[in-house]
């Protein structure tokens, strides 16, 4: 028997990289060769336990790599069939992403898939040009469709992991849950549980994390690494649960944890007191932006409804918050001292 191919992950100690590794291993024949700047840190630590079945199998390692240093890159893609990266924001970010095209195009990486963020100076029309983890994101992307011939982009939502953050769900001080919103009490939004979705869409259906080494029964999605570039280069999927207002948001946390819940709504320049200077352009910005596309767009207002083809290709979706909170057992303010 042929040993299986590997699939490397840029990003697998985070939110989204994670989530991929455990639905790579739960619902496909592939290896996991996990890319980690710490590997003897607490989350790559951390990762091995949680898939411990496949570490023992031989379909898990995590390796040093590091996005700055082209030969560790070299080291790390060498005999892998296929990349998934999660870029993490960085000033050189655009600078590590095409090293990390360049590696993989030397390497003979198979199929790149690749989450990334649209141009929203590009989708404004000019207007709004400080949006930079977007831009950066979108400069990679346009670079590894250069570079490499088989490139699947995905396209996160709105985080839920976000609603973590005080910044945008709080408890007040009766101790009801608060959600924020920046701009319109009628903005629509439309999200993704960025820790489980996007490797449901890279990957397939992920099983719980206590038996990522079980196998589905019956047939599951084949998403894109499984459908294989034939099927899934060159398009754009977009990672998302249908629009809802915040006020739908605090409703469906209402009613799956039984916690009253309510929204605020504040203005867009003053909503974000308290983050750091430097990512108040991006934060306003992109929420102004957000607040003037209308309630049907859909991957930030670059695409129509009807070009998502997702789950015609993939057979996937995105999760309501609903299925977010019972599947996490998130509550608002949790981590909140």
């Amino acid at each position: 028997m042929s040993p299986a191919q590997i699939i490397a992950v840029v990003g697998a100690t985070g939110h989204q990289g994670a989530g991929v590794v455990a639905a790579l291993l739960s619902s496909t024949s592939f290896s996991v060769r996990a890319l980690s700047s710490n590997p003897s840190g607490s989350k790559a630590t951390s990762l091995l336990a949680l898939h411990d079945k496949c570490v023992k199998a031989g379909r898990l390692e995590v390796v040093q790599a590091d996005l700055n240093d082209k030969e560790s890159l070299e080291k790390r893609l060498k005999g892998a069939y296929g990349l998934f990266a999660a870029m993490t924001v960085a000033e050189n970010e655009v600078e590590q992403g095409k090293t990390l095209v360049d590696v993989a195009k030397a390497e003979g990486i198979e199929h790149f898939i690749y989450s990334s963020l649209p141009s929203i100076a590009k989708a404004s029309g000019g207007k709004y040009t400080h949006v930079f983890p977007f831009e950066n994101k979108a400069k990679i992307e346009q670079y590894a469709k250069e570079k490499l011939e088989d490139v699947t982009v995905l396209i996160p939502g709105a985080l839920y992991s976000k609603l973590e953050m005080p910044l945008y769900a709080r408890r007040g001080d009766d101790g009801i849950a608060i959600f924020n919103v920046a701009g319109s009490p009628d903005l629509q939004l439309c999200w993704v549980d960025d820790g489980h979705d996007v490797g449901t869409y890279a990957a397939g259906t992920c099983l719980s994390s206590s038996s990522s080494s079980a196998r589905l029964i019956g047939s599951p999605p084949a998403a894109a690494f499984t459908k294989g570039p034939a099927a899934t280069a060159g398009k754009t999927y977009p990672i998302e649960a249908p629009s809802c207002t915040m006020k739908e948001i605090a409703a469906q946390y209402e009613a799956v944890t039984g916690e009253k819940a309510t929204v605020q709504a504040n203005p867009v320049e003053s909503a974000f007191t308290g983050v750091p200077e430097a990512l108040l352009p991006s934060l306003t910005e992109v929420f102004h932006y957000m607040n003037e596309l209308g309630p049907d767009s859909i991957c930030y207002g670059t695409m129509k409804p009807e070009e998502d083809k997702s789950f015609e290709d993939l057979g996937v979706k995105a999760s309501s918050l609903t299925e977010f909170v019972e599947r996490t057992g998130f509550k608002v303010g949790a981590g909140e001292k």
